[in-house]
């Protein structure tokens, strides 16, 4: 029987998730401490802030191996421990339905209660405009006394604004940041972020990636705000962005809490750090920008897999039928496996018969 050979363009399995929860823990870190440390805004600028958190998020997104990922064999205590309790080899109970099953309700929960909380937010969205004052500007700017600070809401292409006294110039500068926000459509990835954190609600580090999110898309506004201006300028922007807060109530309206783009006191603190440090002004030099877009390929490069003693050369290991659930995998260094449940055994002759009729799969 010939055996039918096939390229895997993207496999999900519990090894490349794993890799994806190692790695994007130090990537959220690292961007956790480069956002919220002074120290670092002198280092780092917005540019290379909007590569590496574009890599951050992409790196969950994309939890997969691909066609150019290389297989290595761990240490048996640092990949065994862990596939052993999924696939059960020493229990001989298989938790992979199980786990399936806990992240599927966690899943089902967190899209319900955003769920909730958007729709919920979109009534109250749609009373505001009722109620409210609308210019009719080529972005129209709805005021009303439920709104309690400057925002903009999900997919609206509207400038929410509380019934409070600005001057000119705040109120320039107001709708210059709303109107940025709206161009890069923050309000859409506000929500894409909700639904990254519902399907890894389980990875505390992702809930810490959703709230540096928001502050990494008010530097960026800021940055584009900014760009043209001078050094008086600059200085009335980051004034007048302390007087609008303290004209802002303390407390957000609970019905705006979701999908929105708007401010609090930390993400001010460091938005006005990056502004007079002025590294907006700064560009990062095209190499190391380059090298920080390909972090993601190259995390996705490598990928470790359990290794076990075993080689598989005794038919006493598996039945035959049982070996028909397996597949082969030639490997780019030229060591051919067959895994089966998770688990991966090199194969010293693959002219067995027993593997008659199994697929190959080319790494």
């Amino acid at each position: 029987t010939e055996r039918t050979e096939r390229t895997i363009i993207m496999r999900l399995t519990p090894s490349s998730i794993f890799m994806t929860v190692l790695i994007s823990t130090v990537m959220i870190s690292l961007l956790h401490v480069i956002l919220t440390h002074s120290g670092s805004h002198r280092l780092f600028r917005s540019d290379f802030l909007r590569i590496f958190t574009g890599c951050t998020v992409l790196r969950l997104v994309f939890p997969v191996e691909f066609p150019f990922t290389i297989t290595i064999i761990s240490l048996k205590d640092m990949m065994n421990p862990f596939m052993d309790v999924i696939y059960g080899r020493n229990t001989g109970y298989d938790l992979r339905n199980l786990i399936f099953v806990i992240w599927l309700i966690g899943l089902v929960c967190c899209l319900s209660v955003f769920l909730f909380r958007y729709f919920k937010a979109e009534q109250a969205f749609k009373e505001v405009v009722r109620t409210g004052t609308v210019n009719n500007t080529p972005v129209p700017v709805c005021c009303d006394s439920i709104i309690k600070e400057p925002m903009v809401f999900s997919f609206h292409r509207m400038i929410l604004m509380p019934e409070i006294s600005y001057t000119g110039h705040e109120i320039d500068y107001i709708l210059d940041h709303e109107q940025t926000h709206i161009q890069y459509h923050d309000g859409m990835k506000t929500a894409m972020m909700h639904v990254l954190c519902a399907i890894y609600w389980w990875f505390p580090m992702v809930w810490l990636l959703k709230k540096d999110f928001r502050l990494f898309q008010e530097i960026r506004t800021d940055d584009v705000v900014c760009r043209k201006m001078d050094d008086q300028q600059l200085l009335d922007y980051a004034s007048a962005l302390v007087e609008i807060r303290q004209k802002t109530s303390d407390h957000d309206h609970m019905e705006f809490t979701v999908c929105v783009v708007g401010e609090s006191d930390r993400i001010l603190e460091n938005r006005i750090d990056y502004l007079i440090l002025g590294t907006y002004r700064r560009k990062t030099p095209s190499m190391v920008l380059a090298a920080v877009m390909i972090v993601p390929w190259l995390c996705n490069a490598v990928i470790l897999e359990p290794h076990y003693d075993e080689i598989l050369n005794q038919k006493e290991m598996y039945s035959e039928a049982q070996m028909m659930d397996g597949v082969l995998i030639q490997r780019k260094d030229g060591i051919m496996v067959y895994r089966k449940d998770g688990i991966e055994y090199v194969v010293k002759d693959p002219s067995w018969e027993v593997f008659d009729g199994l697929e190959v799969i080319e790494e």
